[in-house]
């Protein structure tokens, strides 16, 4: 079994800095670890995206209407926007 070299290093910091606008941790992780044959949990990856004063990661855009109760018009076949179907839309429609 292959031992890991985990000690962060320029290479590390450098992939780290190209990739910190755009990228998950745990993409940047995969990166380091496949240029450089070092591996690194997302945790420790973004820990150095702090001390470096990098951007944070991107957010998760699909989810924030979820979780904001506020969900997109969603387009029928006839053109129109409907929202998706729901109990207290059925209910609102059939009083």
């Amino acid at each position: 079994m292959k031992k890991w070299n985990s000690s962060w290093d320029s290479r590390c910091s450098d992939i780290l800095r190209r990739m910190a606008s755009g990228h998950h941790d745990c993409e940047i992780a995969a990166s380091i670890q496949a240029e450089t044959g070092k591996r690194f949990v997302p945790r420790t990856v973004a820990g150095y995206r702090r001390a470096s004063n990098l951007p944070p990661c991107r957010r998760n855009d699909w989810s924030a209407p979820l979780k904001s109760g506020a969900l997109p018009a969603v387009a029928t076949a006839g053109g129109s926007a409907a929202t998706p179907a729901s109990p207290k839309l059925a209910k609102a429609k059939a009083q």
